[in-house]
C-alpha cells in the first residue's frame, strides 16, 4: 500500500500492484542506463557533461571548460578521433543537449524518489 498525500490532512491510500512496482524498477534500470551511456559523459572528466560543446567535424561533445582547457593546454584536435579544428570559436555549444540531460537526470531522481516511497510503503 502507498499513502498518496493530495495535500490534505488525509490522504487516501492506494495499492500498488506487483507488476507496476517491476515497471518502475524496469523504468528505473532503464532510466540508468541512458544516464550512464556515453553520451552523457565527457571523456575528458569522465562526468556527466555541462555546459555541451560539439566538436564541428565529428560532433563529438564535451563539457565546454573541458575541451576549451584541452584545445588550450594540446593540440588543435578532437580528444576522442583527433579531427582537428582551428580554434575554440569554432566549437558549436549545444543547449539542447544540455536541456536533455538535466530532464533525464530530473527523471531519474523522481523515479528514485517513487522506488523509495514504493519500498518504504510496501
Amino acid at each position: 500500500m502507498v499513502l498518496i498525500n493530495d495535500g490534505k490532512t488525509s490522504g487516501k491510500i492506494l495499492t500498488v500492484p506487483e507488476d507496476v512496482r517491476l515497471k518502475i524498477n524496469s523504468a528505473l534500470l532503464k532510466l540508468k542506463s541512458i544516464v550512464d551511456n556515453a553520451t552523457f559523459q565527457c571523456s575528458i572528466c569522465l562526468g556527466t557533461i555541462k555546459d555541451t560543446h560539439v566538436f564541428p567535424g565529428c560532433q563529438h561533445t564535451f563539457c565546454g571548460p573541458c575541451i576549451k582547457d584541452s584545445i588550450r593546454k594540446c593540440r588543435n584536435e578532437c580528444p576522442e578521433c583527433r579531427t582537428p579544428i582551428l580554434t575554440q570559436r569554432h566549437l558549436q555549444k549545444d543547449s539542447k543537449h544540455d536541456y536533455l540531460v538535466q530532464e533525464v537526470a530530473g527523471l531519474f531522481i523522481l523515479l528514485k524518489e517513487v522506488e523509495v516511497d514504493l519500498v518504504n510503503a510496501g
